[in-house]
């Protein structure tokens, strides 16, 4: 139940004075009627005109404002609530806080959700709300908003946030532009999705690889299409856990034309560097994949890179925490061929700083040596999936853009390797897949 007339302004304008804009009332996108306080007098007003709501301490449906240097009224359901600064909204566009989580469903009663908390939340607020409004409108308004008409609405947005609204806002508009834009952003991929199939947002916001899932029910699509959704605006890169590459690896419907990703790339360097992760601890990981890649010899001519890192008992014994070594000159014993080659200084040479130097060369090798690219691995994962779906707000006009990404483009993409997350001095993450 939205909120009414005389809620809005005991909510928002009661007693004060509010710095705020004209917007359309609901369902119509026709100007406010402004009666000038000399009684005769009336003027049209755009959506997104600056306004100031005078304090009142009675409701009234004709609310008392100011426009530029002239006092008058104008509908109280044409006065846009005021928002939160630009500053302050971190977190307000993401799709947990819209009341679409944890249930499946259908694309009218989605975006109808979407739209009800736009206009009910006390952080979204004046141009920006109506520019979000807007653009859910773009695709499932009745009329929809033309392109021209949310260039034009983008225009009066000051200091929008922008990246918040692609990376967060970009979530809840995917199932949105996924069924709705014309022509399908989906086409391409053999996405196309109609009124009987379901939208499912997970209640919690990090579930790894999946912004949102969509069920088809159209024969001849897969039961569940997940999506993890990226800012298009940014190089954004994502890293992929070695334990979540093995799930996808294993899950049945990733076996196609008796083809089984998993017992294929069980017997690649990259799945056993992989392997190596997952089993053992955070501080020993890089080591464990050095020992390996010195294993090989010349095969990616890393003898010279990781010479020093052969003693697989000791890598076993590492911790993060130096005092916990099996004796003080634990890592020169054991590890100081490696540190001498790499003129690693003295303060670093902890299990944590010697790490450090580790990774970065194995992050190194599999980003360049060909032989040792991880995007087939990647593809074979995902494929049958996960789908990329990537949004952005032109900067210049406001007009959304999307790009869709399947196992296909992981292929051939560049961008797909091993990636450190740990610092000279402190365990992050263990290493994953850069995709």
């Amino acid at each position: 139940m939205g909120t009414s007339s005389g809620q809005k302004w005991q909510k928002y304008f009661a007693n004060k004075t509010v710095e705020t804009v004209i917007r359309y009332k609901d369902k119509e996108k026709k100007p406010a009627i402004f009666n000038h306080e000399d009684g005769k007098t009336t003027s049209k007003l755009k959506a997104g005109e600056p306004i100031t709501v005078l304090e009142t301490r009675t409701y009234n449906a004709q609310q008392p404002i100011k426009y530029k240097e002239t006092e008058g009224t104008v509908s109280i359901d044409n006065i846009e609530k005021p928002g939160i600064s630009a500053a302050k909204q971190k977190g307000v566009f993401k799709p947990q806080t819209f009341g679409i989580t944890g249930e499946n469903m259908k694309i009218g009663p989605y975006a109808k959700a979407v739209l009800e908390h736009i206009n009910e939340s006390t952080d979204i607020g004046g141009s920006l709300a109506i520019y979000l409004r807007a653009l859910v409108n773009h695709y499932v308004g009745n009329p929809k908003t033309t392109t021209s008409e949310l260039t034009e609405i983008w225009k009066m947005v000051e200091y929008p946030p922008i990246n918040d609204i692609n990376n967060d806002f970009g979530e809840i508009m995917g199932p949105i532009a996924l069924f709705k834009s014309s022509p399908p952003i989906g086409k391409a991929k053999g996405l196309i999705f109609n009124a009987s199939s379901l939208i499912n947002i997970p209640t919690a916001p990090n579930e790894p690889l999946m912004d949102f899932a969509i069920f088809p029910k159209i024969k001849g699509m897969p039961k569940q299409c997940t999506f993890s959704s990226k800012s298009l605006a940014t190089k954004q890169t994502n890293t992929v856990k070695c334990q979540d590459i093995f799930g996808l690896l294993e899950k049945p419907q990733n076996e196609f034309q008796n083809f089984s990703p998993k017992e294929f790339h069980e017997k690649t360097d990259q799945y056993k560097m992989l392997r190596l992760l997952c089993d053992h601890p955070m501080v020993q990981g890089g080591y464990a994949i050095g020992n390996y890649l010195l294993s090989k010899g010349g095969k990616y001519k890393t003898k010279e890179w990781f010479e020093g890192l052969d003693n697989y008992d000791a890598i076993k014994k590492l911790n993060g925490n130096p005092t916990k070594l099996p004796t003080s000159v634990f890592m020169e014993e054991h590890f100081g061929v490696y540190m001498d080659n790499n003129n690693i200084p003295q303060n670093e040479r902890t299990p944590i700083g010697v790490l450090y130097n580790i990774e970065k060369k194995i992050a190194k090798l599999t980003k360049e040596d060909t032989k040792l690219k991880f995007n087939e691995l990647f593809a074979d994962a995902v494929r049958n999936q996960i789908i990329y779906i990537k949004f952005q707000v032109n900067k210049s006009n406001g007009l959304p853009e999307w790009k869709l990404e399947t196992s296909p483009d992981f292929t051939k993409s560049k961008g797909i390797h091993l990636r450190s997350k740990t610092t000279k001095n402190r365990l992050t993450d263990k290493i994953g897949v850069q995709t």
